[in-house]
């Protein structure tokens, strides 16, 4: 994990209304097979270099989904909303890195059935956001 990766789980970790619901929870790429809901889990889809006309500073933009996790489905959404909530329109810094502007692209919904053969499934609420951000 590395640059706004690492900017983002800080970022999130440090936000009250998420912490509320999910604790520091909140990884990059995959959640320990151990790890307690609910929980966030962030996936990087495409990213790309921008062109700027000035020549400026590098600004970088990344496609994220991010999945809410939990055993209950309002939780999930509830996780959703909060994370939504948040990030819809953040600017400023994350770890290093500075963001410039974070478009949320959608929503969806699904369901894992249990696999241990239990009724405790999870219910997955995914935000599909993209961020342009300047890297250190």
């Amino acid at each position: 994990m590395a640059g706004i990766e690492d900017g983002l789980k800080t970022l999130l970790d440090a936000e009250s209304t998420l912490t509320a619901i999910c604790g520091t929870r909140i990884y990059p790429d995959k959640a320990p097979q151990t790890a307690a809901f609910p929980q966030i889990v962030f996936t990087q889809l495409k990213s790309d270099e921008l062109n700027t006309l000035d020549g400026g500073a590098d600004v970088r933009s990344i496609d994220l989904d991010f999945d809410c996790r939990a055993n209950r489905s309002v939780t999930a959404v509830s996780l959703r909303t909060a994370l939504r909530d948040y990030i819809r329109d953040f600017t400023g810094s994350a770890g290093t890195e500075t963001i410039n502007s974070v478009t949320v692209n959608g929503d969806a919904a699904d369901y894992e059935p249990p696999v241990d053969g239990s009724d405790n499934g999870v219910f997955v609420k995914t935000l599909d956001v993209q961020i342009h951000y300047t890297p250190a």
